[in-house]
């Protein structure tokens, strides 16, 4: 008999899913986006000081949210073991933190692929 939550095709196995496809995406989107503002500072002229003041403020709110999420989902999962517990069950799976780690992954992924749509952009 399978466990409630066994990875394949629980609620786990979509958040490894979706863990595993934003990872990838962000490691693709990172470098390039580091690229494209690297030459921007490295271009004659006055340096993009817009940009580079929103490369930082973007990062922090993306880890606050990751932060916050990742809290929020860490506490959801905490309920639930414990209710399972107070109900005589286990209930839970170690797979489920996955689901933290996912949710923490979310805003910095949305993050780092919209700057890169914003920068691969021709520019004026």
């Amino acid at each position: 008999m399978a466990r409630k939550n066994s990875f394949p095709g629980s609620s786990a196995g979509r958040h490894a899913r979706s863990l595993g496809t934003r990872s990838a995406e962000l490691g693709f989107a990172a470098p390039q986006v580091v690229a494209i503002r690297l030459g921007r500072m490295m271009q004659p002229g006055l340096p993009d000081t817009v940009e580079f003041q929103r490369m930082f403020t973007e990062k922090q709110s993306a880890f606050w949210r990751a932060g916050l999420a990742m809290a929020q989902q860490a506490f959801a999962l905490q309920m639930s073991l414990g209710g399972a517990m107070l109900r005589g069950s286990w209930g839970w799976s170690p797979w489920s933190l996955l689901s933290v780690l996912d949710r923490g992954m979310a805003p910095i992924h949305a993050t780092a692929t919209a700057n890169l749509r914003r920068l691969s952009r021709k520019r004026n």
